[in-house]
C-alpha cells in the first residue's frame, strides 16, 4: 500500500467515525428535572412541588438533570400525602394547572410522567391535558399566561394504584415536534372520574445540541466524502 493510499484509508476511517460520533452526540437524550413548580390549587397539603422533587421514587438519583435516559425508569410508591400533587375540590377538575420551571431553556422531545398513584385509589390521575411551552420568565406566574406558545394535547395513562409503577414516556410527536422552552404548563382538561386532579412525578426529555467536536468531525467527514466523489 502506497503512502497516499494509506493516508486515504486513515482519513476515510476518521470521516466515518466523525459521522457516527456526530450523529450519536447530536441525538443523545438526557433528563431534565424541573427546579420549581406552581399550582392552581392544593388539597391536603400536597403541593405541585412534590411532582418534581423525587419523593416517592425508588431511585430519584437516576432521573436528575443531565442524567441519561434509564433503561428502566424508577418506580413510584403509593404514599399520596408526601409524594404527589392533588388539587382542591373547589372549582372542578377542568381549569386546574401546574406550571414547571426547568431552570433554563431546553429543546424538549418529550416527557415521562408518573400519574397519581395512591394505594388502591383510582380516578384522581390526570387524563386529558393541554401542555403549553414558553421561554418567557413572565410565564411562571398564575396571573400571566399570555406568553405561552404552541400547545401539545395528549392523554396521560392512569396509574394502577399499586407499587412497582414506572410511569410512561410521551413523545412530542405531533406536526410541530420538539419544543424549546424553560417553562411548561399542564392544563388539566379531564381526569379519570374523581372530583380532584393529581400527579405523582414528572420529568422532561431534552435533546442537547451536538458538541463542537461532533460538529467539526461531522463537517470534516462531509467535506472528505465530497472530495472523494469529485476525485
Amino acid at each position: 500500500m502506497t503512502a497516499n493510499k494509506f493516508l486515504q484509508t486513515v482519513v476515510t476511517a476518521f470521516a466515518l467515525v466523525g459521522l457516527t460520533l456526530g450523529s450519536s452526540l447530536a441525538q443523545a437524550a438526557t433528563i431534565v428535572q424541573p427546579t420549581n413548580a406552581d399550582e392552581s390549587t392544593i388539597n391536603g397539603g400536597r403541593p405541585g412541588s412534590q411532582t418534581i422533587d423525587g419523593s416517592g421514587l425508588s431511585d430519584a438519583t437516576i432521573v436528575q438533570t443531565d442524567d441519561p435516559i434509564p433503561a428502566t425508569w424508577p418506580s413510584h410508591g403509593t404514599d399520596s400525602s408526601s409524594s404527589m400533587w392533588v388539587s382542591s375540590t373547589s372549582g372542578g377538575v377542568s381549569g386546574q394547572w401546574l406550571i414547571l420551571d426547568l431552570g433554563q431553556a431546553y429543546e424538549l422531545s418529550g416527557l415521562h410522567q408518573w400519574n397519581f398513584n395512591e394505594d388502591g385509589f383510582t380516578g384522581v390521575g390526570i387524563q386529558n391535558v393541554n401542555i403549553l411551552f414558553s421561554s418567557d420568565s413572565a410565564a411562571f406566574s398564575s396571573a400571566s399566561h399570555s406568553s405561552w406558545g404552541d400547545t401539545f394535547n395528549t392523554t396521560f395513562a392512569e396509574a394502577p394504584g399499586s407499587t412497582g409503577y414506572t410511569g410512561e414516556t410521551i413523545n412530542f410527536n405531533d406536526a410541530i415536534g420538539n419544543r424549546t422552552a424553560r417553562y411548561i404548563q399542564l392544563d388539566v382538561v379531564t381526569n379519570y372520574g374523581n372530583s380532584v386532579a393529581g400527579l405523582s412525578e414528572i420529568r422532561f426529555i431534552a435533546v442537547p445540541e451536538p458538541s463542537a467536536f461532533a460538529l467539526l468531525a461531522g463537517a470534516f467527514a462531509f467535506a472528505w466524502i465530497m472530495v472523494r466523489r469529485r476525485g
